[in-house]
């Protein structure tokens, strides 16, 4: 007869090896957490967004530039090259901008910039369901 109740285990154990820093001004009990427990590329994202606003800023400008001179589409990455050289040039501590966050800022372009909800040529993307929600 087999076992009707469901099996817990008890949560994994941080193996003996590894050191696990102490909270300090350098090294935040959140940065703890994301050490333990890391972080989805959606609250990277988010993160990032929230600490660098000029970034979506910049991207929303060279749409509507784009827009405005071609009435076309252009794809999110050559809009990030631009915006990343500008960025270089312009100020003296420039955000990394991750190739990741591409689909992200698209979606969210989209659907914030009523005038660019057909700017971007879009495919699937996990970026979907967190833009979205």
């Amino acid at each position: 007869m087999g076992e009707t109740g469901a099996r817990y285990s008890a949560p994994p154990q941080i193996p003996s090896n590894v050191t696990v820093p102490a909270a300090t001004d350098d090294f935040s009990q959140g940065d703890l957490l994301d050490l333990l427990c890391p972080p989805s590329l959606a609250e990277k994202f988010r993160r990032f967004h929230e600490d660098n606003p000029h970034v979506y800023t910049a991207l929303v400008t060279l749409a509507r530039e784009w827009k405005s001179r071609t009435g076309g589409r252009v794809g999110i990455a050559a809009l990030f090259e631009v915006a990343r050289w500008h960025m270089a040039l312009e100020t003296t501590s420039t955000p990394k901008l991750n190739n990741s966050y591409r689909s992200f800022y698209a979606r969210l372009i989209m659907a914030s910039e009523p005038d660019l909800a057909d700017v971007f040529e879009v495919r699937k993307s996990a970026a979907d369901e967190a833009v979205a929600a």
